[in-house]
């Protein structure tokens, strides 16, 4: 049987080498090893007999007893479907396949960008995705008055949340 990743799990690989299964069905965050990021990075990457992997390892000379380990936890019991079975995700836009894991997506990475429009409301974002709205780019000296604020404030972290609601 082909088994390939659910894509209930992200593999991420943080800038400081840490490894990362991330559950978006349960949220949760797992920290991992490489032979484990490798390991299901292969079966996210295209399907994979269970059977095939033995024998690759085996000529390797890689022993699999932590991924066995692994997927026999209760609840990674979804971690590996059969590939028959398996629905891909329902995308309108065009994936490069080619994209390293510094760049998956991830719950806990927030890509932004500071420009002159900020307000850190992240109203202006949204209206700017207008073709017509121009984005004035912030100076070094800016964003370091920022964050120096933010420090001073001890602005740990930004509610995105709405009040109103």
């Amino acid at each position: 049987m082909l088994y390939t990743l659910n894509n209930n799990y992200v593999l991420r690989q943080e800038l400081n080498d840490c490894y990362r299964l991330y559950n978006k069905k349960t949220l949760r965050s797992y920290t991992i090893s490489y032979k484990l990021f490798f390991i299901l990075e292969q079966f996210r990457k295209q399907s994979y007999s269970l059977e095939h992997l033995i024998e690759e390892f085996n000529v390797r000379n890689i022993d699999l007893s932590d991924f066995y380990h692994f997927i026999e936890k209760d609840e990674f019991f979804d971690l590996l479907v059969m590939a028959n079975n398996f629905k891909g995700p329902f995308v309108k836009y065009k994936i490069s396949k080619d994209l390293s894991s510094y760049t998956a997506y991830s719950p806990e990475r927030v890509d932004f960008l500071i420009t002159k429009h900020c307000n850190l409301a992240c109203k202006h974002c949204f209206e700017g995705s207008s073709p017509s709205f121009e984005v004035k780019r912030i100076s070094s000296s800016d964003t370091d008055r920022i964050l120096s604020q933010f420090v001073s404030a001890k602005l740990l972290q930004k509610s995105e949340m709405r009040k109103d609601i």
